[in-house]
Formats: structure tokens, C-alpha cells, sequence
């Protein structure tokens, strides 16, 4: 597993119109890539999310909406070499005031895409500059519940367990599935196994 930066800030702050561009070549067994990045942070003030108050089970909560947010997007293009086919990644997250995470999605494209091909670029999908991201996860806050973190009693109830990644498919509370190496973009797994299923 690789630790990548999941945002970057001024002492400790993110800031309005921060912007970070990298770009590099990873030489693999199968093909030599050009790799891009780029991170931008901008202020939102408009997210929506589902994380409600029902005052009474016969009622629908009403979404909540945050106006005091930063957005982050953090874009990953990999290009083969020769063949020119391009995968895109891209996460946009926001985080509120005094909350923190409140929304995070995760999109992908591809020139060809390798599993379906109605995904591949056409009318149907594309944005401003011609790419067509395709939404693959979404994380959203659904309540808001702020407790006290040094909270002893919770400590002794729920007392906090350690385990370690090979023995996680010996416990009941992940389903006895074992722990497998995929990758993250921000706090997001990425398995790709799940276009073809």
C-alpha cells in the first residue's frame, strides 16, 4: 500500500485557490504511463446532503445543506505510452466548518473503456472539455451527532480493538471477508472489479 497526501494545507488550513500540479512516468511490466495530477481547493457554499433531523418517524427528514465549505478536487490522468488510452480519476470532496467531511464522490473515465463500452466517450456522457466521467462511489454525511471524544463511560462500553489487516477475515463485524490491497483515492477504495460484476 502506497500513503499519498489526502489534502494539502498552509500550517495546518486549507486555503481558497490552492492548486498543486505534478506529473511523472511509471515504468510497469506492462507498459510505461505518464501520470498527471492535480489537487485544487476552492469555497462552496451550497452542499446538500441527507443528514436531516426527523422529529417523528412518519416525516421525512429534510436534507441538510452546509454554507461554510471548502471543496477539494484532486484529478489522477494515466496515459499509456504507444497506445495513447487514457484512464481518468477524479474526487471531489467537501468539507464544512466545524464538521468536517460532509460529501465525497468519485468519478472515473477512460478513452476505451476496458469493461463496457457504452462508457467509452461518446455525446451521451461528455462534459466541457470533452471527457466523460462517469460516477463510480459516493460518500455523504446522512446524521450529525457531535459527542464529547473523552467520553470515559463510551471508552468502557465500546472499548476500541486492534486488529491487524491479515486477521480481519477472522472477524464477525467485517463479514469474515479477508483484507485485500486495492487502491485508495482519498478516503475512497477503489476496485475496479466492480465494473465487470
Amino acid at each position: 500500500l502506497e500513503s499519498e497526501v489526502l489534502y494539502y494545507t498552509y500550517n495546518g488550513q486549507l486555503r481558497a485557490g490552492e492548486s498543486i500540479d505534478t506529473s511523472y512516468y511509471d515504468t510497469t511490466d506492462v507498459a510505461i504511463y505518464f501520470i498527471e495530477k492535480s489537487y485544487r481547493v476552492e469555497s462552496d457554499s451550497n452542499v446538500v446532503v441527507p443528514a436531516g433531523h426527523r422529529p417523528d418517524m412518519s416525516l421525512s427528514a429534510k436534507d441538510t445543506t452546509f454554507t461554510d465549505c471548502f471543496k477539494i478536487s484532486q484529478t489522477t490522468t494515466m496515459t499509456m505510452l504507444g497506445s495513447g488510452v487514457e484512464f481518468g480519476q477524479r474526487t471531489e470532496s467537501w468539507l464544512a466548518k466545524n464538521i468536517g467531511l460532509v460529501k465525497s464522490e468519485v468519478f472515473i473515465r477512460w478513452t476505451e473503456h476496458p469493461y463496457d463500452s457504452d462508457y467509452t466517450a461518446n455525446n451521451n456522457y461528455l462534459d466541457t472539455l470533452n471527457q466523460a466521467w462517469i460516477g463510480f462511489n459516493r460518500i455523504e454525511l446522512n446524521s450529525v451527532a457531535i459527542q464529547e471524544s473523552n467520553n470515559v463511560f463510551r471508552k468502557m462500553a465500546h472499548p476500541v480493538k486492534n486488529i491487524r489487516l491479515q486477521n480481519i477475515k477472522d472477524e464477525q463485524n467485517f463479514n469474515f471477508d479477508p483484507f485485500y490491497a486495492s487502491k485508495q483515492h482519498g478516503i475512497h477504495t477503489i476496485d475496479l472489479r466492480e465494473l465487470i460484476e
